[in-house]
């Protein structure tokens, strides 16, 4: 299981949660995908996810568009 980041500040603060919201982490839905594909390409070059899995992942993150609409 997970708990979602709030989209909102005002929303994070009424769930109390500590955590940055969504809008205070990204851009956008575009300025997600650079950021997540930056990261994937930091664990590829750190050895620890092979480079065979990166269309996997970030196939993964584009099903998240929903979490900016």
């Amino acid at each position: 299981g997970y708990i979602p980041f709030a989209m909102t500040t005002e929303e994070a603060r009424g769930n109390n949660d500590p955590r940055p919201p969504i809008s205070a982490l990204y851009k956008g839905y575009e300025d997600y995908l650079m950021q997540y594909e930056a990261a994937t390409d930091k664990l590829i070059q750190q050895g620890f996810l092979l480079p065979e899995f990166k269309e996997t992942y970030l196939e993964m993150a584009r099903r998240n568009i929903s979490a900016f609409q």
